[in-house]
């Protein structure tokens, strides 16, 4: 079999079946699309049951938490050559699986591939095309507009992973064999395990880049939330810091290795001041200072400088208001 569209599902009824009605024009008889439902609550098993065939498969599992465990279950159980990783409510546009195997087969030595893509609100409504041109790294190689087939050497896609995460997860394909050396999406995180895997797979493995749009991105209006910076750093941080510890393992110029690590630092150091700034609306001053002292720590910007010299100050400000409400109590 050739390729197997793997996707993750949770409560995703009302934008399941148009995901899958995407892909379905795409697919061969050598193609399959595995479902894996991480325990959900509303009718996505009665949807689903309406697909399936020999190339449609339904997996129920206990709800995760995660991504991770479902993308797992369904890489495990896929029977296609290449893993195409889908999000259950995205939008496959024509010609993504052609022409991933297509490249793929051109560049055999390829450990993973990914594509541009537009956004779209949960109307469907288009947002912002080509997402992937701002990036710096996509800047840097994007340089012949008649070409659309990037072959990336590593270690640079890998470098420059510690600055920017450029790959968007419902474009990417990867050979299944290339997860019997670099292992299976870590479980243990909730958030930011895609980013560690493809780490792991640049390390290793050349990549390649398709620069047309191959899907739509859904952004939905309640999807950044106040309140979840703790929730999400902290989860990034449990990569970034894994990142830290094994880049002395490579084989790249020790040059290579420095800019990684300090590049790992600083954004180690972006999430520990975003953790900051969420303990500081909340009024836990205490915790503040400790995550912000674990920012400078790491790299000492300016704004984690600034931010700690706010907390002392308020800290300060708030120690003579109570001393001062003892005073005046005391003296009746």
């Amino acid at each position: 079999m050739r390729a197997s569209v793997i996707i993750p599902s949770y409560n995703a009824a009302s934008t399941l079946p148009e995901t899958i009605e995407s892909i379905l024009p795409q697919l061969t008889e050598q193609d399959e699309i595995i479902i894996v439902d991480d325990g959900s609550t509303d009718n996505t098993k009665d949807l689903v049951s309406l697909y399936l065939n020999d190339r449609i498969r339904y997996i129920w599992q206990p709800n995760s938490g995660g991504p991770a465990s479902p993308r797992n279950r369904g890489i495990a159980a896929a029977r296609g050559k290449y893993i195409f990783l889908f999000d259950s409510d995205d939008i496959m546009l024509p010609g993504k699986i052609e022409d991933s195997l297509a490249a793929l087969n051109e560049h055999p030595d390829s450990g993973l591939l990914f594509t541009n893509f537009k956004t779209i609100d949960e109307h469907g409504n288009t947002l912002r095309t080509r997402f992937l041109d701002s990036y710096s790294f996509i800047k840097k190689i994007q340089n012949n507009p008649k070409k659309t087939v990037f072959r990336l050497p590593t270690p640079e896609p890998w470098l420059y992973l510690s600055k920017q995460n450029y790959i968007g997860t419902s474009g990417v394909v990867i050979p299944k064999n290339i997860f019997l050396d670099v292992g299976y999406f870590d479980e243990e995180i909730q958030n930011g395990d895609d980013r560690g895997m493809w780490f792991e797979i640049a390390k290793r493995y050349n990549i390649i880049y398709l620069s047309n749009e191959y899907h739509e991105y859904r952004i939905h209006q309640n999807s950044i939330s106040s309140g979840n910076a703790k929730k999400r750093a902290t989860n990034k941080i449990k990569v970034l810091e894994r990142q830290l510890k094994n880049s002395s393992t490579t084989k790249f110029q020790e040059r290579i290795n420095r800019e990684f690590r300090l590049n790992i630092r600083k954004l180690l150091s972006k999430n520990y001041h975003d953790i900051a700034c969420e303990q500081v609306n909340s009024g836990n001053h205490l915790s503040a200072l400790k995550s912000i002292f674990r920012s400078i720590a790491h790299y000492p910007s300016k704004n984690s400088l600034s931010l700690l010299m706010k907390i002392s100050l308020g800290q300060n400000l708030l120690g003579k208001m109570r001393k001062t409400k003892k005073l005046l109590k005391k003296n009746g």
